[in-house]
């Protein structure tokens, strides 16, 4: 509690505006640190995300993102999430200024970090979730495209218990998403051939004693998923199909 009162405090006295200002710095250390206050700031705080927007912030640590410095752009990455997160005029400003291309591109960039891979992933999940939250009025063809789910789906290939448990939160959401009723009927961008690996996969983290809990709670999800996607199918084709 006394680090978010601090953190809210820190516009007061002048702080904030000088931490966004250094976002410019070029030092990729204190741009890393400067994006990681931010991003701690504004996490579930609406009035620090509006100070931050109207610092002109979001621009920058979406150009940051870009860095080829892994650390800045991790932390830059966070904080765009947090500011953006169950924000409006945060999300207008993301999507304005090409949000969904740059998590696309991150998520189609197959040697990327993997910390990145996550965070893009959980962004993605939080999107999708907002949108089914407060049923907003911007949901935009980012979620029925499959230049975005294409990639998120890949992910699935990646021995990652952690990635694989946010690939499933993301494609969850965005099949609850009433705009990606056409991708089901595509085949939803080969996700019944991903899911099927998905499980292979876990039954062999379910051998490993130190991986096994974790792996049979991710199994659980993958079948709920699953469950859901043959719920939209049936919607849509009528079909009666079985787990």
């Amino acid at each position: 509690m006394s680090d978010v009162i601090v953190l809210s405090d820190l516009h007061k006295i002048g702080g904030l505006s000088l931490v966004v200002g250094e976002l410019s710095n070029s030092d990729p250390e204190i741009r890393k640190t400067c994006a990681w206050i931010v991003g701690k700031a504004s996490q579930n705080n609406p009035v620090v995300q509006k100070q931050v927007l109207d610092l002109g912030a979001l621009p920058k640590l979406m150009m940051m993102v870009k860095s080829s410095f892994i650390e800045e752009a991790i932390k830059a990455l966070y904080a765009v999430s947090a500011i953006i997160r169950n924000n409006p005029n945060g999300l207008k400003l993301f999507y304005s200024g090409g949000g969904d291309i740059m998590i696309q591109g991150i998520l189609s960039n197959t040697t990327a970090d993997v910390r990145l891979h996550r965070r893009s992933v959980s962004l993605v999940a939080d999107l999708a979730e907002y949108q089914l939250e407060y049923r907003s009025k911007l949901e935009l063809p980012f979620f029925s495209n499959c230049a975005l789910l294409r990639p998120v789906i890949d992910l699935t290939t990646l021995d990652d218990l952690d990635l694989l448990e946010k690939v499933l939160f993301a494609i969850k959401n965005v099949l609850m998403l009433k705009s990606s009723e056409h991708l089901v009927v595509d085949g939803f961008c080969g996700l019944n051939g991903a899911l099927e690996r998905m499980r292979q996969q876990l039954q062999q983290f379910i051998l490993e004693e130190n991986h096994r809990e974790y792996a049979i709670d991710i199994e659980g999800l993958c079948k709920e998923v699953y469950l859901i996607y043959l719920q939209k199918l049936k919607k849509v084709h009528g079909l009666a199909i079985h787990y």
